[in-house]
């Protein structure tokens, strides 16, 4: 029989049957003999034998009914025509189509309540992983919560300590980074999903930096993200297949150049190219116009910071040579880096502080648009009231 989900539907673009696709069977009269018991989650004493994969587990059912979870329902449903309606042999287990590990971490986090679930705060990330997965499917609703704002934790403290925890995730199949993201925007309260310490935003993150570290392609999240109407996400994967392409010369002897070939859809190569072509004419816009500083110097009475931001951007423009590929991030880094040695070899010890916050301001826009340059602004509501006569 198949379970489906009674709880927690959102609208929107995600469909919890996508998150949910994996069926609940009873299968009477098993006869896998492949099938071994699970070393630590086969309790002679349970009463519940369930196979997954070619692992048999015996559990005691009150445990997986906990929590108003999907089991609970299942089993108070009436089992159609199953050998003795029972489950308590290895012949006739309850068959669920799960990964694995990811049951294990469910045998392991059920037999505690939630006030016990403080000692398990030390629990691996790829443990987490597999119990907040399973935890959502099957409704296990202070599991997941509790396995949410954990993993939650852990991403946030990857950019103290990226090197350890940040392998899990350099290594984990693409597939489970997308599970990842959708079950947390599923789970995650709208107005949370774009605040830089939610779950959302921090695998989305994750996500860029495992592109960018291991030069994957990008298709697969552009997919996912299109999917969940993730616009800044989307925008910031295009941003980051832009700045690692290189043109390619057609030959030696040939003034024009080709784009090189990517993994990409029609649709996604023409928001590919309007953002690079919407990208350029903004950075040529700042580099022709840069003498119109965007600040007012308060601490330098003389002026000194307006003098330092146009020689900073002289110099870089002097330095620059077209340099591909194209990054109005890096050329923003570097004036900034420039402005920051002009401070350290003043004399009269001056750090050009409303310099330096003039470019952080625009840095700050210029990550902020990037939805705008790729994908087009977002459509204005029409506000007008229509007249009934």
């Amino acid at each position: 029989m198949e379970t489906r989900s009674r709880k927690r539907q959102r609208s929107g673009s995600i469909d919890q049957d996508t998150v949910d696709s994996n069926t609940i069977e009873l299968e009477s009269d098993h006869e896998d003999e492949t099938a071994v018991r699970d070393e630590h989650y086969y309790k002679e004493d349970g009463d519940c034998v369930i196979l997954v994969g070619k692992v048999l587990f015996k559990i005691h059912s009150f445990l997986l009914k906990r929590d108003a979870s999907t089991f609970e329902d299942m089993f108070n449903m009436p089992q159609g025509t199953a050998k003795d309606n029972k489950m308590n042999t290895d012949e006739n287990p309850l068959i669920v189509y799960d990964d694995v590990d990811d049951f294990r971490a469910l045998c392991w986090i059920i037999p505690t309540v939630y006030t016990d679930q403080q000692s398990l705060s030390k629990a691996n990330i790829k443990n987490l992983v597999s119990l907040f997965i399973i935890a959502q499917k099957y409704h296990f609703e202070s599991h997941e919560s509790f396995s949410r704002n954990l993993l939650r934790k852990h991403c946030a403290s990857l950019e103290s300590k990226p090197t350890s925890k940040f392998n899990y995730f350099r290594k984990v199949p693409e597939s489970r980074l997308q599970t990842l993201l959708r079950i947390a925007v599923l789970t995650e309260k709208s107005y949370e999903l774009d605040k830089e310490d939610s779950l959302t935003s921090l695998l989305q993150s994750i996500w860029i930096k495992r592109l960018e570290d291991k030069n994957d392609l990008i298709r697969s999240a552009l997919t996912v993200g299109e999917d969940l109407g993730l616009r800044k996400f989307v925008a910031e994967l295009y941003y980051l297949e832009l700045t690692r392409t290189k043109p390619l010369s057609l030959d030696d002897h040939s003034l024009a150049y080709a784009h090189p070939v990517v993994d990409l859809g029609v649709t996604q190569k023409l928001a590919l190219f309007q953002g690079s072509w919407s990208l350029r004419c903004y950075w040529s816009k700042m580099v022709s116009s840069f003498r119109a500083k965007p600040f007012a110097c308060v601490k330098n009475k003389d002026h000194q910071c307006g003098d330092v931001w146009d020689d900073s951007w002289a110099e870089y423009i002097s330095r620059a040579s077209n340099p591909e590929p194209f990054d109005p991030l890096e050329g923003l880094s570097k004036i900034n880096d420039i402005i920051v040695d002009a401070g350290e070899r003043d004399k009269e010890g001056r750090a050009y502080d409303c310099a330096m916050q003039a470019i952080d301001t625009m840095k700050t826009g210029l990550k902020d648009s990037f939805a705008e340059h790729f994908l087009g602004p977002l459509p204005k509501l029409d506000t007008r009231i229509k007249s009934s006569t």
